[in-house]
């Protein structure tokens, strides 16, 4: 919505009646949308994540970087590129919920039980406290 005179009846009024948007605007309406559905779950892992003190801080601003990036990319209509930024950002997500989830096991290594709980293994893993066995 552009702030200009031959809006200004809907500004002032009711708003009952829906405003058509330029192109530019309906996207970035769009790629915020995007952002909302999103940004509860970075914000229940990020707060997770602090309060067991695991500092995961540079990929929360990568993964805050790239919704910017693809914010950008949406409004500027790059589909390609868009989808892969968009990916990079649910990638990073996923590892944050992983450092949660194996935050008991070795900070170095990956969490194999679940790694192989998410994969559906069908053999035994055994790690530290944790023995899963999966079928």
């Amino acid at each position: 919505m552009v702030f200009s005179l031959p809006h200004a009846k809907w500004l002032l009024g009711a708003r009952d009646d829906a405003v058509e948007l330029p192109v530019l605007a309906q996207r970035a309406k769009r790629a915020a949308a995007n952002y909302m559905e999103s940004l509860p779950a970075f914000l229940a892992i990020a707060l997770l994540l602090k309060i067991d003190g695991i500092d995961v801080g540079s990929l929360a601003l990568y993964w805050l970087s790239l919704r910017g990036v693809y914010l950008v990319l949406y409004v500027l209509g790059t589909p390609m590129i868009r989808s892969a930024v968009w990916i990079g950002s649910v990638v990073i997500l996923i590892q944050m919920a992983l450092a949660w989830l194996c935050r008991d096991f070795n900070s170095n290594g990956p969490c194999l039980a679940v790694i192989a709980l998410l994969l559906g293994a069908r053999r035994s893993v055994t790690l530290k406290r944790l023995s899963v066995v999966t079928t």
